[in-house]
């Protein structure tokens, strides 16, 4: 059993409904459910989410170093990030660099315990996560397009 101080989290894991892993994503989630290893915390996966919405709806969030990252800055969902590919490295490093995020590294490297340790580290430092949202809402703020019809303009 993965014994953290996570109890009584609500997590959703969300997949995409062309997702080739959603078959092993819900085969896991009803075997840790079976081996009790959920340690008081739900687990639910969602296919073909409602991405703003479940980004108003999260304290926190864990995930790959691509274009979601923009997405949970633009929301002020502080998060970590794992990656996943060699094109999700730069991401992942400018991320933590710029303080927005919690750079984990590569996903292969790191076991269950070790992402558990910085999510909860994340959710224990309420003052980080207050400057992640910052940040990142600071950075992704919504108006890139206009600044670049603005520049394109000015030519």
């Amino acid at each position: 059993m993965l014994q953290t101080g996570l109890d009584d989290l609500e997590v959703n894991i969300v997949a995409g409904p062309a997702n080739p892993n959603v078959k092993m994503l819900e085969s896991e989630i009803e075997n840790a459910r079976q081996l009790g290893r959920t340690v008081n915390f739900s687990m639910r996966l969602i296919i073909d989410a409602n991405m703003p919405e479940l980004m108003a709806w999260a304290d926190v969030a864990l995930s790959a170093g691509g274009s979601t990252c923009w997405e949970l800055a633009f929301m002020g969902v502080p998060f970590l990030v794992l990656i996943l590919a060699d094109n999700q490295e730069r991401i992942a490093l400018g991320l933590e660099k710029k303080q927005i995020a919690l750079n984990c590294g590569w996903f292969h490297t790191l076991s269950a315990e070790d992402i558990a340790e910085r999510l909860e580290w994340l959710i224990d430092d309420s003052e980080r996560r207050a400057e992640y949202s910052a940040r990142g809402q600071y950075l992704v703020d919504g108006l890139g397009a206009e600044r670049i019809v603005k520049c394109l303009m000015e030519l």
